[in-house]
């Protein structure tokens, strides 16, 4: 399992979001800790190997407040999360950490069905109601992440949509770190399901960063999208604890 290369990933990713104006971000030897304009666990993260000292995590706690957050540790970290679960935390399903050579990439053809990047103001909006739809997110959390990336930074970060019959239908959103590349927040409306659009979300952006230079793709997937991803060519290398705060 290679633990490393996906605490690589993500902490270069939580570094870039935590540089971002009204974002805020918190380093040390042995992790990540990235704050977002939003009241939602799912926007706010931290990435740490298994050894952390509990001076880290008051440090953490400290950086978030009351803000609810998530903490990913490897699946070996049985120290570090029996501290965690001490200090409040509660523990969630592994996350299964994945990773794809984009040589192997095969982006299929879907009648009626088209993704576009994101690429003004009223599309980001629109990405941000179907998101809402698509994971049944209730209040403000996509806009205040969503808008924050969108306004403050460069083609580091790319946004796609959807549409089926023109209709926006599901979203998707990549991360560039050249050579790799990530993707998150693949996600269908209920209706639309079922059809392999979010096959498709996930291989046109992912070919697009290979067009800009991307060899290897790398995400994190839940139960029910691993034999999604699998099917896709991505393969697991890692497996990581997820505990909520607040």
């Amino acid at each position: 399992m290679s633990h490393q290369k996906m605490i690589e990933i993500l902490s270069n990713y939580y570094t870039t979001l935590g540089n971002i104006p009204y974002f805020a971000l918190l380093r040390t030897d042995n992790l990540t800790a990235c704050k977002s304009p939003s009241q939602h666990d799912a926007f706010n993260y931290v990435i740490s190997n298994s050894d952390v000292p509990y001076a880290e995590i008051k440090q953490v706690l400290d950086f978030f407040d009351d803000m609810p957050f998530s903490w990913q540790c490897p699946d070996t970290a049985s120290t570090l999360l029996q501290e965690l679960l001490a200090n409040g935390a509660k523990q969630e399903p592994l996350v299964p950490g994945m990773h794809m050579p984009l040589k192997q990439l095969e982006c299929p053809n879907l009648p009626n069905i088209t993704i576009s990047k994101v690429k003004s103001s009223e599309e980001c909006q629109l990405w941000i109601n179907t998101a809402k739809e698509a994971f049944e997110f209730k209040g403000p959390y996509f806009n205040h992440f969503v808008e924050g990336i969108y306004e403050n930074t460069s083609t580091d970060m790319q946004f796609f949509i959807a549409y089926l019959n023109q209709k926006p239908v599901g979203v998707s959103f990549i991360y560039y770190d050249l050579p790799d590349v990530s993707i998150y927040y693949v996600a269908t409306k209920k209706e639309a399901r079922k059809r392999g659009i979010g096959k498709l979300l996930t291989t046109y952006p992912l070919s697009i960063a290979q067009e800009n230079g991307a060899t290897n793709a790398y995400l994190e997937s839940t139960a029910h999208s691993h034999s999604l991803y699998q099917k896709i060519g991505f393969k697991q290398i890692a497996l990581f604890h997820e505990l909520i705060f607040g």
